[in-house]
């Protein structure tokens, strides 16, 4: 499974495999509890490797956090959940991205990124990384 085989839907909770495309959306499967669902049109629709985390200088790719993150925990699930507080949850994507924009990067917007990286964590997304290669 790639990124950009994984969507994000704003009225559903969770994450998405694509299975396939139809003429008005996606064909998709829940990677909570392996639900299918179809998607409409006006349904608002993220794919994960086209989002990117807002930084001072340029943007970063969600992979490139996903990454960021991974090497911090050593492969492990996040240090801290998506419930923490909102300073806990500043405090640690500054270890991840210390040159995010902290005028355009929400609490909403980490707890996303860390509900997110566990549960593709728990999916096995990230077996093919190695730490080795990771570059911080």
């Amino acid at each position: 499974m790639k990124l950009d085989e994984v969507i994000s839907i704003s009225s559903r909770q969770g994450l998405f495999k694509i299975l396939s495309k139809t003429r008005y959306g996606f064909i998709a499967q829940s990677l909570i509890d392996n639900k299918k669902i179809s998607t409409k049109i006006n349904d608002q629709i993220s794919i994960l490797n086209e989002i990117q985390v807002f930084g001072n200088n340029e943007k970063k790719p969600l992979e490139e956090i996903f990454k960021s993150i991974f090497k911090n925990e050593n492969g492990l699930q996040t240090k801290i959940t998506h419930k923490s507080s909102k300073d806990d949850l500043m405090n640690y994507f500054y270890l991840i991205f210390d040159n995010y924009d902290k005028e355009r990067v929400y609490p909403n917007d980490v707890k996303k990124i860390i509900k997110w990286y566990n549960l593709l964590l728990d999916k096995n997304f990230f077996s093919s990384l190695s730490l080795k290669n990771i570059k911080k």
